[in-house]
């Protein structure tokens, strides 16, 4: 009896101590909570530039693929100038605005995306692998955000991370449309997950 006990005693320690081991490889609950809500102020840059994208994935798919390079750069330079204005207007009115690194990434994405646009539409790229490279280019931002704001944004990574090497793989064609689509769906649904959050309807 008393070593069944002690067997038990020691099954039950191990067990807790698994348990702790299990719970250190996840955030933890202030921490997540707290990058949460320094994510709010990013929520807004999310909407503009997923509604950018998705408004070009239309327009490019209304144009039957046929050179939109102009009507993009006039919804790249809409979104760009609605960026600006939202930052400006928030340091004017003294509201939460992101930290200068986040200002930097916010500001490094457009120039990436930009050069990748330049280098196809001199030829130095194809401009369908060009937007294969902008999808990639998400998926490892949501991949790295994923780290600080949790498991969802780590399935938000992993869906866009398999979409564009689907359409890579089988739908190379419809590039323009597909990535746009579903990259600027992904960020509008990060968006929604951060007021989500915000007003405490998902714990984790």
């Amino acid at each position: 009896m008393g070593q069944a006990g002690a067997a038990a005693d020691k099954l039950s320690k191990g067990g807790n101590a698994e348990g702790r081991h299990a719970e250190g490889r996840h955030a933890d609950p202030k921490a997540l909570s707290d990058a949460r809500s320094d994510a709010v102020p990013y929520a807004v840059y999310l909407y503009i530039w997923g509604l950018a994208w998705i408004a070009s994935a239309a327009l490019t798919f209304l144009q039957q693929f046929l050179q939109p390079g102009a009507a993009q750069i006039g919804i790249t330079a809409i979104a760009v100038t609605l960026t600006g204005w939202v930052l400006y207007y928030r340091r004017r009115k003294n509201r939460p605005v992101p930290s200068t690194p986040g200002v930097i990434v916010i500001a490094a994405v457009p120039v990436v995306m930009g050069v990748l646009f330049a280098l196809a539409r001199f030829g130095w790229i194809d401009p369908l692998d060009g937007y294969i490279g902008k999808g990639l280019l998400l998926a490892i931002v949501y991949a790295g955000l994923s780290r600080s704001l949790g498991r969802p944004v780590v399935y938000l990574s992993l869906w866009q991370f398999a979409v564009a090497l689907t359409i890579g793989w089988s739908y190379l064609g419809y590039a323009p449309v597909l990535i746009d689509a579903f990259g600027g769906a992904g960020m509008v649904a990060l968006g929604v997950m951060i007021h989500i959050w915000k007003r405490g309807w998902v714990n984790q």
